[in-house]
């Protein structure tokens, strides 16, 4: 989002969606680690919105 996409996304929406991915990383590192399938699919359409 910083380089070829920053045209598309405001300071503000960047900002949001890169604390969205910080913590799914830390969910992942942490109560992630032994989930189902169906979790991981629900986590990646949640940042898909």
């Amino acid at each position: 989002l910083h380089d070829k996409y920053q045209e598309f996304v405001t300071d503000s929406e960047r900002e949001e969606f890169s604390v969205k991915l910080q913590e799914v990383e830390d969910w992942l590192y942490e109560d992630g680690e032994d989930e189902t399938k169906g979790v991981y699919i629900a986590k990646l359409e949640e940042l898909k919105k």
